[in-house]
């Protein structure tokens, strides 16, 4: 994102996109939209180009690094939430231009010119990187993070477009480099292997014009790749530096924001943006929540996991700004004044962080001829947990059983043990001589069409037992059900009996009556001929008003719970269920005064988000933290109050990976869904959903 938004700001491109939200996974939640749309939004980026949105899940698609962000997903019709958000902020912070004094050297000509391919290690089944190319680039992952968590913001100078466009002005007596559009008061030199000659002479001629020149060591030994000791001699005349950390020190005389804890440190895991346009300054910040280790490098972890937040911090400007900031809240639309503390020089900014929380500020250049309330402050003086032993739910989608383990015959052969469906279908594939399907295939589309291919007549058989026969219709939801004679319990279903469909079009519906079923060991059968024109063999879905047991493997239909308690419903006959699910509570009147404002909390809860609903009103989304929501309008007067907490579900425990030996991969491909040896388990990997503890209603004062 910052080599984008470098090259974008050099020659002034408005527009800056990046691909984001790939290899998230199903369950990935509103708060990781939030917070990773909010890192590309601080680097400089406008437009997120999101991973993906599938025309159809049919055979290998749903593989393609999921989630789908379109219908197939439960969410799908409350993203505009999210959306709206990054619209106002995109609206706001694409007016006027970056402000960025700093230029880095890219370290790019030094990775070519040392770069060879890894070696293969057959002891330990990887690929192993000299240690000069790993040192090289972890110092350019340390060069980012020091630079951006001190808050000195910089670009980046390609070495090639450095020879082509670069020059040096002067502007307002003072010296600045200038690269086409970009301006920069200091260069920066990491430590590099090679340099090339014309960007030498750049720094020896902004040096000698009284600009700042900083190398951090060491100090590169080869000009354009030929051993020379000119670079050494010339940085004599510059200021050296052996860290990074070091050179932030140097580097204070271009500071333009600084962001303080109560301490008068430099908070490492916020970051900014900063434009300004004739008639303002336009600041972002966001709060990454994100761990340092020892060596001052971020340490990655689940958005869920970050926890850090921050009280009473200090934003500071350089010079200090002479108008009143104006915040935008990013969730609504409205403007007011922030807290702010006003001395001789101008404003500061005080304001709170909370995890993964962001502010957006619009500092005017000149008077404000508007009225704009100032910011209310609320301070939690009560709060209480709706407390509920068993809490009636509902469900918007049926419940499901996945069938994914069936028993297999391969033409002529006999039946094999229970193996994984995607594992038959590459036995199928192996048996025909045919390539596997995997995320790098040719789209059915695209394919070539042979008018000769080889066939083979497979057989599928799916065991799962009924504990309590449903009471009302049961579908079985399957792909391309017209490949199939599909019996259950020796009766043949039709697959003209289409009844819709489920998650995705290509996932058709066949209902059948639940008579077919009997107590003890069920069984359906499925029979088709498969050829490379096949779309794939696929999970198959139960799906109906019935609970759902897995007991050491054995998949069992029961009853459908009455009621839920607090904690995952995956646990409470639901482990399959991947669709929104509502907790209903009946509380009586709360009581508070007219300057109070009443909050709904939600503590903790598994899912993508959370939907709450008021005497069948929408009252909003709990999306991020910290996850609560003013429930004030909605209570007015009401002597009792019928309130829905709907949990936003998603498909992982449906569609998977079910069986990665991790629960949480580190990203989710086509390979995550069909892992081998110590990264695959037989066991269901069943992630936690639902109203983790209770929720609670608080009541904030103004003061």
């Amino acid at each position: 994102a910052k080599q984008v938004s470098s090259i974008a700001r050099q020659f002034d491109r408005k527009w800056r996109l990046t691909e984001t939200y790939g290899c998230t996974g199903w369950d990935f939640p509103f708060s990781g939209h939030k917070a990773l749309g909010d890192w590309q939004v601080a680097l400089g980026i406008n437009l997120r180009c999101q991973h993906l949105s599938w025309y159809t899940m049919l055979g290998e698609a749903k593989r393609d690094y999921p989630a789908s962000i379109f219908y197939q997903s439960p969410w799908w019709n409350y993203y505009k939430y999210v959306e709206d958000y990054f619209a106002r902020i995109n609206l706001i912070m694409t007016q006027g231009k970056e402000i960025r004094d700093l230029l880095v050297i890219h370290p790019i000509e030094s990775m070519w010119a040392i770069y060879r391919m890894p070696e293969w290690d057959n002891e330990k089944k990887q690929y192993i990187q000299s240690e000069d190319i790993k040192r090289l680039n972890e110092m350019f992952i340390e060069l980012c993070d020091t630079l951006l968590s001190s808050h000195i913001d910089f670009d980046y100078g390609d070495e090639e477009i450095l020879s082509r466009w670069a020059k040096i002005e002067e502007k307002n007596k003072k010296t600045i480099l200038k690269v086409n559009k970009g301006e920069y008061k200091a260069i920066l030199v990491p430590p590099l292997y090679t340099i090339r000659n014309s960007t030498l002479k750049l720094l020896k001629k902004f040096k000698e014009k009284g600009g700042d020149v900083i190398f951090v060591e060491e100090i590169p030994s080869y000009i354009d790749c030929e051993s020379s000791d000119k670079v050494k001699e010339f940085a004599k005349e510059c200021i050296v530096v052996s860290s990074f950390d070091e050179a932030i020190k140097h580097l204070e005389k271009i500071r333009r924001i600084s962001i303080k804890d109560e301490n008068g440190n430099e908070i490492k895991e916020i970051l900014y943006l900063l434009r300004e346009d004739e008639d303002n300054f336009y600041l972002f910040l966001c709060n990454t929540s994100m761990e340092w280790n020892s060596k001052d490098i971020v340490k990655y972890c689940l958005v869920r996991d970050r926890k850090i937040e921050f009280k009473n911090v200090i934003i500071k400007s350089f010079p200090k700004w002479k108008y009143k900031p104006v915040e935008v809240n990013l969730e609504n639309g409205e403007i007011f004044y922030p807290e702010t503390i006003k001395d001789e020089n101008g404003y500061t900014i005080r304001t709170d962080f909370p995890s993964i929380g962001s502010h957006l500020y619009i500092i005017p250049k000149k008077k404000i001829n508007i009225d704009i309330p100032e910011l209310k402050k609320y301070f939690e003086i009560k709060k209480e947990e709706i407390k509920n032993e068993k809490i009636d739910f509902i469900l918007n989608e049926p419940n499901v059983l996945v069938l994914d383990m069936p028993y297999f015959k391969i033409g002529e052969g006999n039946w094999q043990e229970k193996k994984e469906i995607l594992k038959v279908d590459r036995e199928v594939r192996k048996y025909l001589k045919i390539s596997e399907r995997t995320g790098a295939m040719v789209q059915p589309w695209a394919r070539k069409i042979k008018k000769k291919l080889k066939s083979v007549e497979v057989n599928l058989k799916y065991e799962f037992y009924v504990e309590k026969i449903p009471s009302s219709k049961i579908s079985i939801a399957i792909e391309k059900p017209e490949l199939y004679n599909i019996f259950i319990n020796g009766f043949k279903i039709s697959s003209d009996m289409k009844d819709g469909w489920w998650v995705d079009k290509s996932l058709e519906v066949i209902s059948f009556e639940a008579s077919l079923f009997k107590i003890g060991k069920n069984e359906i059968l499925l029979e088709t001929n498969y050829n490379e024109n096949h779309p794939g063999l696929e999970i198959i879905y139960l799906l109906g008003n019935f609970g759902v047991k897995i007991e050491e493997k054995n998949l069992i239909i029961t009853s459908l719970p009455e009621s839920l308690k607090i904690g995952d419903w995956t646990v409470q006959n639901l482990p399959f269920y991947s669709g929104n699910l509502g907790y209903l509570f009946q509380l009586e009147k709360i009581e508070f005064k007219e300057n109070q404002r009443v909050f709904l909390k939600i503590p903790e809860f598994r899912g993508v988000g959370v939907r709450v609903l008021i005497d069948g009103e929408g009252v909003g989304l709990i999306a991020w933290p910290p996850y609560e929501i003013d429930i004030t309008d909605f209570i007015m007067d009401k002597e009792k109050l019928n309130l829905i907490i709907e949990i936003l579900g998603h498909r992982r425990n449906s569609h998977g990976p079910l069986h990665y030996y991790e629960k949480w991969p580190v990203w989710t491909g086509p390979g995550q869904f069909v892992s081998e040896g110590k990264e695959w388990t037989d066991e269901y990997q069943i992630v936690p959903v639902g109203l983790m503890k209770n929720p609670e209603i608080v009541i904030k004062e103004e003061k």
